[in-house]
């Protein structure tokens, strides 16, 4: 895999952990200013994702403190980390977003994060096939220890495929003429996409490190497109309402309180 701090020296374990503490301190308290405005939700989205950051390797610090179990718990090495990755990145990252901006959250942007999420679970995917042998040594049972190099390259092409699907169906949600067609801009990134699960058949071991990047590279420009479809479909009923309907974003005013913080 891809050299790390501790690992190769670069920093101890003291002060990894000392900046660990602190950006999970900065995390909490830009969490703090989100509740503020979000509510209740945000406080389950915020207290969780703290959880998650040092749940994800786990091990007795500091969790061993809080109860001796937690100290043995850690999502990674119980296979969890798919799963996590495709609820956070996905689906707490697209729908809280929305949420925190209008207080709501319809079944439209809850479509927009299943691709989101799922390749961020497809990075991860790689990133466990390129390390299953030494994960192995490690004890550390991701899905591609647990079932096998095979399974892991059909948990990517699978991933990537109904990323690209999902996309159809948020399309035959859409309102109107425009909200299909900019549904389906994304799409441009799927001949990309095609050729990385090409290469996920193809390579293994250390040649992954550079694939890996190229696997982020799709995530991004999907992202991106995805982005640029929301902002063209407001833009389209914003200009045309009496065709199209009223914007989703402009027909709420948002109104976000200004104070200290």
């Amino acid at each position: 895999g891809s050299a790390r701090a501790t690992q190769k020296g670069w920093l101890t374990a003291t002060e990894v952990a000392t900046g660990a503490t602190v950006a999970l301190g900065v995390a909490a308290l830009i969490g703090a200013r989100l509740i503020v405005r979000g509510g209740w939700p945000m406080v389950w989205v915020v207290v969780t994702s703290e959880f998650n950051a040092v749940a994800y390797t786990g091990g007795p610090y500091p969790l061993g403190y809080i109860h001796p179990k937690l100290g043995e718990f850690s999502l990674g090495y119980l296979g969890l980390g798919d799963l996590f990755v495709l609820l956070y990145f996905g689906f707490v990252a697209v729908c809280g977003t929305y949420y925190l901006q209008l207080l709501s959250c319809p079944v439209h942007v809850v479509w927009a994060a299943v691709p989101v999420g799922f390749l961020a679970t497809a990075i991860i995917v790689v990133n466990n096939l390129r390390d299953r042998k030494t994960d192995v040594k490690a004890q550390k049972l991701t899905m591609a220890v647990r079932f096998g190099a095979t399974f892991a390259r059909v948990e990517y092409t699978l991933l990537v495929a109904l990323s690209y699907v999902s996309l159809i169906a948020g399309a035959l949600l859409g309102r109107g003429p425009a909200e299909s067609a900019w549904w389906l801009l994304p799409w441009l990134s799927a001949p990309v996409a095609a050729s990385r699960i090409r290469g996920i058949w193809e390579l293994d071991g250390a040649p992954l490190n550079p694939f890996l990047g190229k696997v982020m590279a799709v995530r991004c420009a999907t992202a991106c497109f995805q982005a640029t479809d929301r902002f063209l479909h407001c833009y389209t009923c914003a200009s045309h309402p009496s065709s199209y309907g009223p914007s989703p974003l402009l027909s709420s005013p948002i109104t976000i309180p200004i104070d200290p913080w």
